[in-house]
């Protein structure tokens, strides 16, 4: 991916990019999927919906944000 004369190539560059790229993601995702009490508590303080109604919004959240690894980790061995 580096040429003899020191440039590097496109294709690394947008390898790294990636990366940079997905880690943010998974950071903003994982911090907006532990911040949901924040919501939970504004929904149940504002009568618009019980506790146990808003908490299977954030519960479905997590599991299916844990449970695409499972395929995705599939795919990234795969190649």
């Amino acid at each position: 991916m580096i040429h003899c004369d020191g440039r590097v190539s496109l294709l690394a560059k947008l390898i790294h990019f990636l990366k940079i790229f997905s880690f943010l993601n998974v950071a903003t995702t994982f911090g907006y999927t532990n911040s949901f009490g924040v919501y939970q508590d504004l929904y149940t303080r504002s009568n618009t919906a019980s506790a146990s109604v808003v908490s299977w919004i954030g519960a479905t959240q997590i599991f299916f944000l844990l449970a695409m690894a499972l395929p995705g980790g599939k795919l990234l061995d795969m190649g």
